[in-house]
C-alpha cells in the first residue's frame, strides 16, 4: 500500500530481515550554543544598547515553555513501514527526503566498519591519505567496497581512512514538547518506533539549562549572564619602599668635597 506525506509518495513493503536493526533513530541536533549566552552576546546586547547596533540573536531553546525539536528515522529499505510517536508532545507532518552524506571512515586492522547511516546509493568511495600496513609501511590502498546496507569492506587489514559519499533517506517528524508543570523533568519525552519485528525508543533531551529555567522562572540569558566568571584582577604589586637617599651639596670652590647642610 502506499500513504502520502506532504504530497510524498511512500510504497510500503515488509521491513528488512537479517541481523541489523530496520532502522536508525536519533533527534535532530542543537547547535552547540543553545541555551547559554556567551560573552560576545552581552557585549552585542551592550553595543546595541548605547550605540544602537543589531541586537544579539538568544537561542535558549524553549520559547513560552515549548521545546521545538524533531526526531530523524533513517530506515534501511525506503518502504519500511512502521509507527511512530513520543510519549509527551505533539507530533507533526513527517518530510521525507534522499540526501547526501559524506563521512570519513576509519580502519585500524579492520575489514569491516560501518557507516553512519545507511546506504542507499554509493556515489563515490576512496582512500583519504595515506594507507599503512601492520608494520607501518606505506602500500597502496587495498580494495575497498559497500557490503550490507553499512558495511565498509576492505580486501586486507590496514591503517587508514576511506572517504565516502552516498545517500540515504531521511525520514523527518518534528516534535513539540509542552512543559508539564505537574512533572518533576517538565519536558521530558521519549520517541518511539515499531515496525514489523521490532521497536526502538529514543529519549529526547531539552536544552541546555531548560528544565532548570522553567523551576526558577527564568530564562537562559538570565543564568548566564550570572554564570560568567570575569576576569580576575591583576595582583596589585606591593608598594615600592622608599629609597634611602640624602641631599647634598658641592661647592666648586671645595674641589668636591662634601658639604653637609
Amino acid at each position: 500500500m502506499a500513504k502520502v506525506f506532504d504530497n510524498i509518495t511512500v510504497n510500503y513493503s515488509l521491513p528488512i530481515g537479517g541481523e541489523y536493526d530496520a532502522l536508525i533513530m536519533e533527534q535532530l541536533s542543537r547547535k552547540d550554543d543553545t541555551g547559554k549566552i556567551t560573552r560576545l552576546d552581552i557585549t552585542e546586547t551592550i553595543s546595541s544598547i548605547l550605540y544602537g547596533t543589531e541586537e544579539a540573536k538568544y537561542d535558549c531553546g524553549v520559547l513560552d515553555g515549548e521545546d521545538s525539536t524533531a526526531v530523524l528515522v533513517f530506515p534501511f529499505e525506503p518502504s519500511l513501514a512502521y509507527d511512530i510517536g513520543v510519549t509527551h508532545g505533539d507530533l507533526g507532518g513527517s518530510i521525507i527526503a534522499e540526501i547526501t552524506i559524506v563521512e570519513l571512515i576509519q580502519f585500524s586492522l579492520d575489514l569491516v566498519k560501518n557507516s553512519t547511516y545507511p546506504i542507499q546509493s554509493l556515489e563515490s568511495i576512496e582512500w583519504y591519505g595515506d594507507v599503512f600496513d601492520e608494520e607501518g609501511s606505506v602500500i597502496d590502498g587495498p580494495d575497498i567496497s559497500v557490503g550490507k546496507k553499512i558495511e565498509i569492506t576492505v580486501s586486507e587489514k590496514v591503517y587508514g581512512t576511506s572517504k565516502i559519499e552516498y545517500k540515504t533517506t531521511r525520514h523527518y517528524h518534528p516534535v513539540l514538547i509542552k512543559a508539564r508543570s505537574s512533572a518533576e523533568n517538565v519536558y521530558e519525552s521519549t520517541a518511539w518506533a515499531r515496525w514489523d519485528g521490532g521497536v526502538r525508543l529514543l529519549t529526547l533531551a531539552s536544552p541546555n539549562g531548560a528544565e532548570e529555567d522553567y523551576q526558577n522562572g527564568t530564562f537562559c540569558w538570565d543564568r548566564s549572564i550570572a554564570d560568567i566568571v570575569p576576569l580576575e584582577e591583576p595582583p596589585l604589586l606591593p608598594p615600592a619602599a622608599e629609597p634611602n637617599s640624602r641631599r647634598i651639596n658641592i661647592e666648586y670652590c671645595s674641589q668636591g668635597r662634601i658639604v653637609p647642610l
